[in-house]
């Protein structure tokens, strides 16, 4: 695959990490993703820009599509500084419910390094064979998590997202460790203030 320049008002340099473009996307093309660590991820000069936007409301948002669901844990996005307890946040299915009791569910993570992880999630499993829209609203100290416009449910934010120097990926966790095994369209991350 190639590198390309996203539609955003700076332009920014998108690499290509083992990913391509599909041309049977929701709207047009959409990413393709092995979930093997495939992903596409802005180049580090833009990635302050990533932080600014968390730091107050914001929406995330992206279409998905799997032909399978996966018996394993799913990075949609993300950034980190390496693994453990550095600074990183991510959007992730967690499969199993490790970060939320037994459940699987939909996860906005967050770490700082040396203070803590905030793992907000909300049940949830994904729908294979189909397009579905996720998205991650921040209004004031509450996370709101949706499917297809309906709510999953809420959680508080307990950290910020830290200043993180590292690349932010798109299809895979910050540490490119795990994927999406599916296409991804329209992701787009906003500041609402």
């Amino acid at each position: 695959g190639e590198d390309f320049t996203d539609s955003s008002p700076n332009n920014e340099t998108i690499l290509n990490n083992g990913a391509s473009i599909d041309a049977s996307g929701k709207f047009g093309s959409a990413f393709s993703f092995t979930g093997a660590g495939s992903s596409f991820t802005y180049v580090s000069g833009s990635n302050v820009d990533w932080y600014q936007q968390f730091q107050t409301d914001f929406t995330l948002d992206f279409w998905y599509y799997m032909p399978s669901i996966p018996s394993d844990y799913v990075g949609f996005c993300g950034q980190s500084e390496g693994g453990g307890s550095t600074d990183k946040w991510m959007i992730t299915w967690d499969y199993n419910g490790l970060w939320n009791g037994s459940t699987p569910s939909l996860v906005f993570g967050i770490s700082q390094a040396g203070v803590g992880e905030s793992l907000n999630g909300v049940p949830w499993s994904p729908t294979a064979g189909l397009w579905n829209h996720l998205a991650i609203v921040r209004s004031g100290n509450t996370i709101y998590f949706f499917e297809n416009g309906t709510s999953l449910g809420t959680k508080t934010v307990t950290l910020e997202v830290p200043v993180i120097t590292s690349e932010h990926r798109i299809g895979a966790d910050g540490e490119g460790w795990k994927g999406l095994p599916g296409k991804m369209d329209e992701f787009r991350l906003m500041n609402r203030e």
